[in-house]
């Protein structure tokens, strides 16, 4: 999950019973950013409760196993990360204006 969208619109995105990981906040270290990115996952965590859709947060670490976990999830086809753009390390002004202007869908990547 990316951006400041609210969790209605996710939820229209997802199957009936999909499941959408919340990953970081609101990309901001200011307090009341963060808070707001954690009211997010306190909603989301009471929306999840009340039907057949998950929605979980993730919260970052820079723990090696964890990513080596995430990667078994991904490998195992438990989780399907979206992708919404590829761009070589040469075109990274492109790929930052791309998600700035909100045509970001997903994940945007940087091949180097």
């Amino acid at each position: 999950m990316a951006g400041d969208r609210p969790l209605s619109d996710y939820r229209r995105a997802l199957s009936p019973s999909g499941t959408l990981v919340m990953v970081g906040s609101s990309g901001s270290t200011s307090s009341h950013l963060y808070l707001r990115g954690f009211g997010r996952w306190l909603k989301a965590l009471v929306l999840s409760a009340t039907g057949r859709q998950r929605l979980h947060a993730f919260l970052q670490t820079k723990s090696k196993e964890d990513l080596v976990a995430v990667k078994e999830l991904i490998e195992a086809g438990k989780i399907t990360p979206i992708i919404s753009a590829h761009y070589p390390l040469s075109e990274v002004p492109q790929a930052i204006r791309h998600f700035e202007e909100g045509h970001a869908r997903g994940k945007v990547v940087i091949t180097v």
